[in-house]
């Protein structure tokens, strides 16, 4: 991957398919990506308080900043 592929993923000028994302996933060790079953939702880091419910994923955004 060239230095120019690598700045139209920074600028957000890509258009990326699954397949790279999954691999960009792979190299990065995080979840870019999440398919969710028809019962389930996402919630806001604010309702923890509702996430021992059934059928909800907790989905915190701020979980590797520090």
């Amino acid at each position: 991957m060239g230095v120019e592929q690598v700045c139209k993923y920074l600028k957000g000028e890509e258009n990326f398919k699954l397949e790279t994302l999954c691999k960009l996933e792979k190299v990065l060790g995080i979840e870019l990506v999440t398919v969710l079953q028809a019962d389930e939702e996402v919630v806001e880091k604010s309702d923890l308080a509702m996430a021992g419910e059934p059928g909800l994923r907790v989905y915190d955004e701020g979980k590797d900043k520090d």
